[in-house]
């Protein structure tokens, strides 16, 4: 099995006279895997495939301190880091019963 998702989030307004904007950021994850039988399935997932360095979050802040004559504007952002490996190993020890009636993507 193989699978590539992305992630695509615009430029965000933070203030409506458009003072301030958030950057976009684009975020590619993929994951390969094997199924060796009903039971046992061995993955590999990869965040941010590229590697790319885009801000997973944005904070836009607008504060004054009480010694302070005017406000001040400050952007924190947090990456999103470089690209990751995470192994999974899933195992399915009881078989699922059918169940009578509800929603069929759950029996």
């Amino acid at each position: 099995m193989a699978r590539c998702a992305g992630a695509i989030s615009g430029r965000g307004l933070w203030f409506e006279d458009n003072t301030a904007r958030s950057s976009a950021t684009s975020l590619v994850n993929g994951r390969i895997g094997y199924a060796f039988d009903k039971r046992l399935r061995l993955q590999l997932d990869v965040f941010n495939l590229f590697n790319r360095k885009d801000h997973d979050i944005d904070y836009f802040l607008r504060f004054r301190l009480p010694a302070e004559p005017a406000a001040r504007c400050q952007r924190h952002s947090f990456s999103s880091g470089g690209a990751t490996l995470r192994p999974r190993s899933l195992m399915r020890i009881s078989k699922a019963k059918k169940r009578q009636g509800g929603n069929p993507a759950f029996a």
